[in-house]
C-alpha cells in the first residue's frame, strides 16, 4: 500500500507538471478535471473490462520490458519507441516570415526588414501542413534583432539559449527590440 500511495503521489506531480507546461505552451484543456487513470471510477471501470477479456481468454501471463525516461521520470508508451536502437530525433529551427504584424508588431516590420516568427520542432515532416504557431495570451515574447539573424519573435524566457542554438558570435547577443504579451502578437500573419 505504501508504494502505491508513492506511486500516486508521483503520477499526480507528473501530472501536475505537464498541465502547468501544456498552460504555458497556451494549449486549451480542462486542466481543473484533468482524466486520471488512478481515480477510482476510472480504476472500476478498467478492472471490469480486464474481467471481461479474461473470461473470453484474451489474458495470458507473459513478459514485456516496462520503458522508462530517465529525463521526464516516468514510463514511456510502446508508441513513443517505434525509433531504432541508436536513433537521434533531428530538431529544425524555423522563421516564418511575417506579412501581417499585429497591431503592436506593425511600427517594427517592413517589406525590407520582415519579423519572422521563430519556432523549433522535432517533427519536421509535419511543417508543410502546419496552420499556426500558438502563443500563450500571458507569456512574454521578444521581438529580438541580430545582425546574422534578422529580427525574430521568441518566447523572451527562451532567447538567451536561441543565441547559442544559432551560436552568435561570442560575446554578442540579441538587441530587443520590444517585448509584449502572447495577446499582443496574436493575429500575426506569416508564411
Amino acid at each position: 500500500i505504501d508504494l502505491r500511495q508513492k506511486a500516486a503521489a508521483f503520477a499526480k506531480e507528473t501530472v501536475q507538471k505537464q498541465s502547468q507546461s501544456f498552460q504555458r505552451y497556451g494549449i486549451f484543456g480542462d486542466f481543473d478535471n484533468p482524466y486520471l487513470t488512478l481515480q477510482p471510477e476510472f480504476e472500476a471501470a478498467q478492472i471490469e473490462v480486464f474481467g471481461e477479456m479474461f473470461k473470453k481468454g484474451y489474458i495470458f501471463r507473459g513478459r514485456k520490458p516496462v520503458h522508462w525516461s530517465p529525463s521526464s521520470r516516468t514510463a514511456l508508451a510502446e508508441a513513443e519507441l517505434e525509433y531504432p536502437e541508436g536513433h537521434i530525433s533531428k530538431s529544425i529551427y524555423v522563421a516564418f516570415e511575417v506579412h501581417e504584424p499585429s497591431q503592436k508588431l506593425a511600427q517594427f516590420h517592413s517589406a525590407p526588414e520582415p519579423i519572422r516568427v521563430a519556432i523549433w520542432t522535432t517533427t519536421p515532416w509535419t511543417m508543410p501542413a502546419n496552420m499556426a504557431v500558438a502563443v500563450n495570451p500571458e507569456l512574454q515574447y521578444s521581438l529580438v534583432q541580430h545582425p546574422k539573424v534578422g529580427k525574430l519573435l521568441v518566447a523572451t524566457d527562451l532567447t538567451e539559449s536561441l543565441a547559442k542554438t544559432l551560436q552568435l558570435p561570442e560575446g554578442e547577443t540579441f538587441d530587443v527590440l520590444v517585448t509584449l504579451t502572447g495577446d499582443d502578437v496574436c493575429g500575426t500573419i506569416y508564411s
